[in-house]
């Protein structure tokens, strides 16, 4: 019965719900914390998928086009602005890891995908070319979500589907805002030599402290 509970819901989040009867983000949040609840029986790599799920589909959908600033630390989407940090920390708080916000938001690229990795490898990439970054990028990683650091000045999210590859971040080029882009076409993916890439979805020690309320320490 739990896992009919927990397919229908996920049903819901990937084929969305009518604008006219679209919850609130409160409202989100309530439905993401009984589904994680009711997920604790799962297996690990079902509930990788339900993370990865909800942190997509319904998270992340509610947060896009919220206007980026430096000092931005909203929390609540398309009110107010998001500095990267911030989008980083409150997304994933608000998908139920038990993390300090600010401490998080506040740390530097590397610092951030140490706390995140839980002691776990961290993925380094450090070259001055574009094409190559991605290659090395798409070699080293499966499908899923990720923490991505850039040199020393932003962070964010990393996707990857298939053979693609989206960076998904409070977005200080173009339009300033959250968005979701190809890493090809990324102004700040060009611009940087070093990235810190951490597995989230594919993190079994991460999905397993979400799922069971461990906090994460920041420092």
């Amino acid at each position: 019965m739990r896992r009919l509970i927990i397919v229908f819901v996920l049903f819901l989040f990937q084929n969305g719900i009518s604008q006219k009867t679209k919850p609130t983000y409160l409202q989100v949040k309530t439905q993401i914390n009984t589904t994680r609840i009711a997920s604790k029986h799962e297996s690990i790599d079902a509930n990788s998928k339900i993370f990865t799920q909800l942190l997509l589909n319904k998270v992340f959908q509610y947060w896009y086009g919220t206007k980026w600033s430096f000092e931005g630390y909203t929390e609540v989407p398309n009110k107010g602005t998001i500095a990267c940090g911030y989008f980083v920390s409150t997304t994933l708080r608000d998908l139920g890891l038990k993390i300090n916000r600010y401490k998080l938001a506040q740390l530097a690229p590397a610092q951030a995908a140490k706390v995140l990795s839980l002691n776990n490898v961290i993925i380094e990439i450090n070259g001055d070319d574009v094409n190559e970054n991605i290659k090395a990028i798409k070699a080293k990683i499966n499908e899923g979500i990720y923490f991505i650091g850039y040199d020393a000045m932003h962070v964010g999210f990393l996707l990857k589907e298939g053979d693609n590859l989206f960076l998904i971040h409070s977005n200080y080029f173009g339009l300033s805002q959250v968005e979701k882009e190809r890493i090809e076409v990324s102004k700040v993916f060009s611009i940087c030599s070093k990235f810190y890439i951490v597995p989230l979805s594919n993190n079994k020690k991460l999905v397993h402290n979400w799922i069971n309320d461990i906090v994460i320490k920041t420092n």
